[in-house]
């Protein structure tokens, strides 16, 4: 897969530095973000697969959304339903020692990687009618 279309950010502050190294801190978070790179997941799927409580892993989806590290969008099912579903943008991620002090370099997918990535993973545990 080509990094064509991927981006990096990179980070020099010391909060956002410290939030985004405690967010991947946090086991549940791993979790979600491990689950994540098989295929993209609804909230009540990342339940069933990770073994977290819903409230903690709507909690977890919010600091992962809020660093940058997972997206949203809707997944049509049956006529009329739709299902948030929650997208891996986590490519890797870098520290680096510079002159000025610390940076945190993230690389993100983009979403024509993303929609990429998708198509060539199957659905597990989702049921198709």
């Amino acid at each position: 897969m080509s990094n064509t279309g991927d981006y990096s950010r990179r980070f020099t502050d010391e909060e956002s530095i410290e939030t985004l190294l405690r967010t991947l801190a946090d086991g549940g978070c791993r979790r979600i973000l491990r689950s994540l790179q098989q295929a993209s997941m609804s909230a009540p799927e990342l339940v069933e697969c990770c073994e977290i409580g819903r409230s903690t892993v709507y909690r977890k989806l919010d600091l992962l959304e809020q660093a940058g590290f997972v997206s949203t969008r809707i997944r049509l099912n049956e006529p009329g339903r739709h299902t948030t579903e929650y997208d891996l943008n986590l490519q890797a991620l870098r520290v680096e020692h510079n002159p000025n002090g610390i940076e945190l370099v993230v690389r993100y997918y983009d979403e024509d990687s993303q929609a990429s990535k998708q198509r060539s993973l199957p659905r597990s545990g989702s049921s198709s009618s």
